[in-house]
């Protein structure tokens, strides 16, 4: 099967052994993204061929378990042969170590298969204009690293109480003279607790304290 190329088509793969999964999200794509064409593989071999025939793709949606590949073996080979090609997996295994692996052998998402598929929908949007989708993973720091929710709780219980007290105040976006108000110390002090719970979180700025707190407020509520 050839593809339009037309540059206003989206043109996705959906790589999948699971016939009624394939048809569904398909349709569910077509119906909610505008120009878009979705060609459906079954395996790791039929998806390779589709891109030697037609080229690169706006994305390839590879299932993690496939009749030719096993776990991630599929993602690697596809990355190899294709490195720009752009892949998010999809699998119903959606653990935190699932999904770091996933980032750590090139996928540029992922999305559980039990997501709805308005979920599924948003999270494609997403990958195609070049973020990354990982949901029970956090960008850390500028250079995009990703590490579990369980990593970055790690980190946070590893705070003093003051440094978790300026941790609480810049995730709500209080400035430094307002901490310093609250805590009853100085601004000085305010900015060396900042610049210690930026050292401990491995991270470079006050918005990603916004961003990691947001990311983990369900979990620093049972947590802390």
């Amino acid at each position: 099967m050839s593809v339009n190329k037309d540059s206003s088509l989206i043109n996705i793969i959906i790589t999948d052994d699971h016939p009624l999964f394939r048809s569904a999200l398909k349709a569910a794509l077509e119906l909610s993204l505008d120009n878009v064409n979705c060609l459906e593989t079954s395996t790791l071999l039929e998806a390779e061929n589709q891109l030697i025939k037609n080229g690169l793709m706006d994305l390839l949606l590879l299932d993690l378990q496939l009749p030719d590949s096993n776990g991630f073996s599929g993602l690697v080979h596809l990355k190899n042969r294709f490195p720009t090609q752009k892949i998010a997996l999809i699998s119903a295994h959606d653990s935190q170590d699932v999904m770091q692996s996933a980032f750590d052998n090139g996928a540029n998402g992922f999305i559980s298969k039990s997501e709805d598929m308005q979920t599924m929908k948003t999270a494609i949007e997403k990958i195609l204009i070049g973020e990354a989708h990982f949901p029970n993973l956090v960008a850390k720091n500028d250079g995009g690293t990703l590490h579990t929710k369980n990593h970055l709780l790690e980190k946070i219980s590893e705070l003093t109480s003051k440094q978790y007290e300026v941790f609480h105040h810049c995730s709500g976006g209080l400035l430094n003279k307002q901490i310093a108000y609250e805590m009853h110390v100085t601004e000085a002090t305010v900015k060396a607790h900042i610049t210690a719970v930026m050292r401990k979180l491995e991270i470079n700025n006050r918005t990603q304290i916004v961003m990691i707190a947001n990311t983990l407020k369900d979990e620093l509520k049972t947590t802390f």
